[in-house]
Formats: C-alpha cells, structure tokens, sequence
C-alpha cells in the first residue's frame, strides 16, 4: 500500500518546507504592499496593514455621514432663515402672513391704482412753452358714478404764475419751463395743485399746426377784447370780443399768446375752445373698442403719437376744464396783479377730477389706508373725497376686520403723521388716534363705519 500506516496522520506539507504560507492566516500580502514576500514566517505586520486599511474605509464612511448630516441641516437653517426673512418683509411692507384674496372677505386690502396724471408741454419752434395740458383719467373707471366724467383735459396756460417752492421764486409756468424743463414744470405745477404726475412728455407745435389743417378755421366766440403791444408797443385790441374765425396757420400763436392784463380765467378759457375744436375735428371716440382719436390718414408719426396720449385715456366722452385761480395784487406802485392757483377752491377740485392723487415730491400728501368695516360698497367714493381733500393719498383699500363697525376711526402710526392725520379726520368729523402698529406701512389708516354712511 502507498498510503500511510492505519493510525498515522497525513504529512504536513509545510513541515518540510518552513518558507509555505499558513493556510490558517488569510493571505493580505497583495492588499498591502508593503507586505513581504520574503517574510519570516511571521503574519502580524500583515494584520496591522489590514486593520489600518479598515480603519481608514470605516473614518471615510464617517466624514461621508458627517458631511451629509452638516449639508442636511445647512438646507433646514437656509429654509428657516428664508421664512424668517420673508415674514419680516412681509411686516416692513404690511403684509399678512395669510394673505386673503376674497375681495368680500374680511382684511382683505388691495393697492389702488392712481388717477393717471399726465403733463403735456406743448413747445414752440424755438423751444419755449406754448401751451401745456393734464390729461386725467381714472384707471378704475367712473369713481363718483355713471353721469361723472372719468376724463378730463385741464388746459395750463404759460402765463399761469406758480408761487414760490423752496428757494425758488414766484414765476410764470413758461419762465420755468424754459429754465428747468418740464420736471421743473411738472414739480412746479405739483406743488401748487397739491399732487403730482404720473407721467410727462413734449409735443412740438408742428403737431397742433397739423391739427389746425385737419380742423380747418376755427369758429370762437371770444368773451372779451384780448389785448396786445402792436409793431410800435401801442396796446391794441389783437383779438376782439365776439364772433372770430381764427385761420389753422394762426392756432399756435394764439395758444401762446398772452394779452396784456388779460386775467388767467379769462386766458384759460379761451384756450379751453380752441382745444375742445380741435379735439373735436379728430373726433374723440366714444366706441367701447377704440378708446383713441380718429386720426386722418395723412397724420404723421408725430400726430399719432400724440393721439396716443389720449388713447390712454378710457373710451369715455372726454370734457374739458379749467384750473381754479384766483388774482393777488402785489403791494407796488403801481400795483401788479398775479394769477395763481386757488388754495381754497383746488381741495374740492381735486376731489372732483383725481380721486386717487399721488405726491408731487415725497411727503406732499400722508398715504392712507381706508378700510370698509360695513356692507355698503358705496363707503369708499363717499369717503375718498374728504380724505383726499384732507390732504391724503389712498394707497390701500379693502376690507375692515369685521363688518359690522359702528365707530369710524383715524388712526396714525408716528408722531410726524399726526398733523395730516387729524387734517384728513378733521374732514371726517373724527377725531385722529396714535397707535403702535410696527405692521402699518401708511401714515394714516382709516376705518370706516357706520357713522359715515348717509
């Protein structure tokens, strides 16, 4: 027999070679390099590279862990910062964390769009002012109800003093157009109307020429002589009273020139019937479609972009007007008289022809909320305006808390809003409040109640 004795073990291979690798050691040689091949006979340098190598694996599974835990809560904080700051914007601009969208809902408010204000300068060939117009229109339609006008022309005349403002003296509106242009004018012109432009351009007189041509001679009735210096500067009459057919060639002279003494009423309405002449030659529509002027089909670009002015304007019979002025004789000798803007009357005016004023500089007019705390849809056109008249300008409107207020109130957030506060309450029949309402992002807020309904 070959094989070994009965009760005799099998030969250990390695016995007779020392150098054999022990089957029992699991061999990491090829993992770590720096293993020898030569070695002793000795596994323990082999082990220690194996467990540095998984203490390695396992302190890269752990930064990877870390990492991933830090980058999680990075996003919570990052988010977290965001709703905080969004909360505080939404205080800095008094907004509600839950905003309502129901306008019949209680607090719901709404920004209100303003009566769009905009300053036409009509200038002459060599650049002086001829004429300037303010096209009024209000954006939400008829604010005071179906018989009111929405659109309006008020038609400036150049000689049309404007008192002083800040260092600037008393001046004609033409004197100040040719030194600042027209945001002198528009600033001016703000200043003592009590609110502001929404928006101004300038118009050569070449467009009113092409006017004229459309309209042909325009047929006034002059209510008085209108007086002027002939070639000599011997006062003559340069218009005379009664029936005058006045040529398109001599439109723009006519809107430009000013009579000697003539009274600025007088002035503005006679320039109120050659624009209400040649406004009626276009033809200012009254189609629900085509809210602009009908234009020839020879106008110019320039024409058209005038008219386009108008088209901005609702599809309603547009009216026009004058600006309420009153005369002031200077103390001098001789005496000088002065035609300028009506203090007392321009409060019930503005209330009639921009419901929704904007300032014409910053602070002019205390911006007001107006909050409806009744079920009568009416409370706002009725109360809009005693508080423009008083001096506001109605940012926010909607709804009060609850519905069922029988008490109105005005209320004012600062110290320095307590003068137009008690202006607008005084116009109210109520009496101004200071509140602590870090929320408030308006001088003045008004909630109206069943007391102010008629």
């Amino acid at each position: 027999m070959s094989g070994p004795p009965p009760g005799t073990l099998p030969s250990d291979p390695t016995a007779s070679d020392p150098t054999a690798p022990d089957p029992s050691v699991p061999d990491l040689s090829a993992a770590d390099p720096t293993a020898s091949a030569t070695a002793t006979g000795s596994s323990q340098p082999v082990v220690r590279a194996a467990m540095r190598q998984r203490k390695a694996d396992k302190r890269r599974h752990q930064a990877t862990v870390l990492q991933g835990v830090l980058t999680i809560l990075f996003v919570v904080a990052l988010i977290g910062l965001g709703f905080v700051g969004w909360k505080s914007a939404l205080k800095i601009t008094g907004g509600r964390v839950s905003e309502v969208t129901d306008p019949a809902a209680p607090n719901f408010i709404a920004k209100v769009e303003p009566t769009n204000v905009d300053l036409v300068a009509v200038t002459a060939a060599d650049g002086s002012l001829v004429t300037a117009l303010l096209l009024l229109s209000d954006p939400a339609g008829k604010q005071k109800g179906a018989d009111a006008a929405a659109n309006t022309v008020a038609v400036v005349s150049g000689g049309l003093i404007l008192w002083e403002f800040e260092d600037a003296p008393p001046d004609s509106a033409a004197n100040i157009y040719a030194s600042g242009g027209i945001d002198a004018l528009s600033l001016r012109l703000g200043a003592d109307l009590s609110f502001g432009t929404t928006s101004s351009s300038e118009v050569p007189s070449t467009v009113i020429d092409e006017l004229a041509l459309a309209a042909g001679p325009l047929s006034l009735d002059l209510p008085d002589n209108v007086l002027g210096p002939d070639e000599s500067g011997a006062i003559v009459v340069k218009y005379p009273a009664g029936a005058l057919v006045l040529p398109p060639e001599q439109v723009t002279e006519f809107l430009g020139f000013r009579g000697t003494e003539e009274q600025e009423l007088s002035r503005s309405l006679r320039l109120q019937m050659v624009w209400a002449k040649l406004l009626e030659a276009v033809g200012a529509s009254e189609s629900s479609t085509k809210g602009s002027l009908s234009l020839p089909s020879s106008a110019s670009e320039e024409l058209t972009s005038f008219a386009d002015l108008f088209s901005q304007m609702s599809s309603a019979q547009i009216s026009l007007t004058t600006l309420p002025t009153t005369e002031v004789v200077l103390n001098m000798s001789p005496p000088v008289k002065l035609n300028q803007i009506d203090e007392l009357a321009i409060p019930g005016w503005v209330g009639e022809f921009v419901p929704f004023p904007v300032s014409a500089y910053p602070g002019q007019r205390a911006t007001v909320s107006m909050l409806n705390g009744t079920t009568d849809k009416r409370l706002l056109n009725l109360s809009a305006p005693k508080v423009v008249a008083g001096g506001g300008q109605i940012s926010l409107a909607g709804n009060a808390a609850s519905f069922d207020l029988a008490t109105s109130t005005v209320e004012y957030t600062e110290s320095g809003s307590k003068a137009a506060a008690e202006a607008i309450a005084q116009q109210l029949g109520l009496p101004a409040t200071l509140i602590t309402d870090q929320n408030s992002n308006v001088d003045v807020t008004v909630t109206m109640g069943q007391d102010l309904l008629p």
